[in-house]
């Protein structure tokens, strides 16, 4: 595809280092190896792993377990994660 040499490589590293900083470079290689991983993985047809709904710090646009039960009609006042998290699983299965 493309045709780099160890001479043009070494280059584009240092150009990244410039830009980019020593301290965000693994980052960045880590968000790089990420996105060709999900890249080949759709390109082959195998599903991609699943993103989850609610995490220990949410961020912009993802749900605590209190604003997932307060959605479905639980009072989350008093109760603990794992509470809640029964709860919502409990309803989810009819029960």
């Amino acid at each position: 595809m493309f045709d780099l040499g160890p001479s043009e490589i070494l280059l584009l590293m240092i150009l990244a280092l410039i830009l980019f900083g020593p301290s965000k470079l693994p980052e960045l290689g880590r968000s790089l190896g990420e996105a060709l991983r999900e890249f080949r993985e759709a390109s082959q047809g195998r599903p991609t792993r699943p993103t989850p709904v609610a995490q220990e710090s949410p961020g912009v646009g993802e749900k605590t377990v209190g604003d997932l039960a307060r959605d479905l009609g639980i009072d989350p006042s008093g109760k603990s994660d794992e509470e809640l998290e029964r709860l919502i699983r409990d309803l989810v299965k009819g029960r």
